[in-house]
Order: structure tokens, then C-alpha cells, then sequence
């Protein structure tokens, strides 16, 4: 069963958004960001990267996360039974043709397929928007790869509401 997300205040920490959709939870608790956390994503992402014409390094993509955890950016880990599976990092920007401001995912990452990936890009993508409309974005931006030919991601994206065109997805928060 698909549900709605949840969206608490905690005790002198800011206001944690989740999206649980069966056992994939999406989640901005920094709490739950621990060193184990961050190695295991990184892992993930790492062990993913195959053959990729631009090799990642471990320890820098592990800077990245953290340094985006202690930075002003979104970050969501994705947890599958209490597991982390993956993470979301998405930016804060502003078109310079309109005046709309949009939440843009950066990173992307999951360790799983088929069904549990699609929960965790649904999940994740929900936290995403829930944090866009909550800090007034007028839209949620999620760019495809490349190397996904059959631009299955932001087909999965568009199955959840989001309009895909090519490998990008975008979601009026405003509508």
C-alpha cells in the first residue's frame, strides 16, 4: 500500500519529512545519516558505477554525501527494511527566465531492482517535493543519466505524477 508521508517536528532539531511506501522509507533524519549509513550508500553507489567513463573515487564520494549532509542542501537516505539502500541530494535554484525557484535532484542512488527501486525513486521523489512545497519551490526537478537509454527512470518518475520529456522529469508543486 502507497501512503502519503509523514511530516513531524523533533526536539530542537528542524522538521524531519518521510515517505514510506511498504517496507522503502525515505527520510531526512539526520539521525539515521550515521558514519555507517554514509559508507554503506557510498558503497552502493561505487559497487553501481561499473563501467562509467568517468571512475568515482570512494573517499570522494563520500566527501560528497557528507559534506552535503553538513551543507545546506537536501539530503534523503532511502532505507528497505532498516537497510540503507540509497540516497537522494537535491539543490536549491532559480530559472533565469521566469521567476520560479525549483528543488533540482543532484544525486541519485539505489543498491536495489525491480520493485524495491521503484518504491525508493517514488519515496525519495515525494520527500523531495514534500520539501519543495514546504519551502515555497514552484517546482521539483529531476534530471535523467544518460546512460539510462530507455529513460526507464523518469518513465517510473512520470507513473508517479511528475511530467518527463526526454531524460528530464519535472513536478509543478503550485498545481
Amino acid at each position: 500500500m502507497i501512503t502519503g508521508g509523514t511530516r513531524r517536528e523533533t526536539l530542537g532539531r528542524p522538521c524531519v519529512i518521510e515517505a514510506r511506501i511498504g517496507s522503502v522509507v525515505a527520510t531526512t533524519d539526520r539521525q539515521l545519516f550515521t558514519k555507517e549509513a554514509i559508507e554503506s550508500v557510498t558503497q552502493n553507489y561505487f559497487d553501481k558505477s561499473g563501467d562509467s567513463p568517468i571512475p568515482p573515487v570512494f573517499d570522494v564520494c563520500k566527501n560528497i554525501i557528507t559534506n552535503n549532509i553538513k551543507g545546506n542542501n537536501l539530503v534523503v537516505f532511502i532505507f528497505l527494511e532498516d537497510r540503507p539502500i540509497g540516497a537522494l541530494i537535491a539543490r536549491k535554484g532559480a530559472s533565469e527566465i521566469t521567476d520560479a525557484r525549483f528543488l533540482q535532484q543532484t544525486f541519485f542512488n539505489t543498491c536495489v531492482t525491480g520493485a524495491a527501486a521503484v518504491k525508493a525513486v517514488w519515496a525519495s521523489h515525494r520527500v523531495l517535493l514534500k520539501y519543495a512545497r514546504l519551502h515555497d519551490y514552484s517546482y521539483g526537478v529531476s534530471p535523467g543519466n544518460s546512460a539510462d537509454e530507455n529513460n526507464t527512470f523518469n518513465r517510473i518518475l512520470a507513473k508517479d505524477g511528475w511530467h518527463s520529456q526526454g531524460y528530464l522529469s519535472v513536478f509543478n508543486t503550485k498545481e
